[in-house]
């Protein structure tokens, strides 16, 4: 895991020296610590896309805004790694964000954190939301 966040830190870094770092070269960063099982590295990813948290520590992230996609791909991470807690309050950043629209993909993502009967009735919640966007198929 360490070697995949490693080598995709080192990426951003080097990739910074050459220029500004676009959203979608720092998802598939964060993709790539995420795939490599590191989701601490992945919180800091995506809270320094935010401008948040410990997150604000990566440089090469500073500048570097998340996008709905974004937002996805951590729901998706938190929720692999069975922290529906995480997921679920990222699903309602992106909800809360004011500039980004969650979309079908991010709210099936965000259903299918809540795997547990423990979460069933968050599941449901979600579910009315995103049929209240008028989100065909989720």
């Amino acid at each position: 895991a360490t070697s995949s966040s490693s080598m995709a830190l080192s990426a951003l870094e080097q990739m910074s020296r050459l220029g500004p770092i676009s959203t979608m070269e720092a998802n598939k960063a964060m993709s790539a610590a995420g795939r490599g099982g590191d989701v601490a590295t992945v919180r800091r990813m995506f809270d320094a896309m935010r401008g948040v948290g410990e997150g604000t520590a990566i440089p090469s992230l500073r500048n570097v805004k998340a996008s709905t996609v974004t937002y996805g791909a951590a729901i998706r991470f938190f929720g692999g790694a069975g922290d529906t807690k995480a997921a679920l309050e990222a699903m309602g950043q992106l909800e809360n964000s004011g500039d980004l629209t969650p979309d079908a993909i991010a709210y099936a993502t965000a259903i299918t954190a809540c795997r547990t009967r423990q979460h069933l009735e968050d599941a449901r919640a979600l579910l009315a939301r995103a049929e209240s966007c008028k989100l065909a198929d989720v």
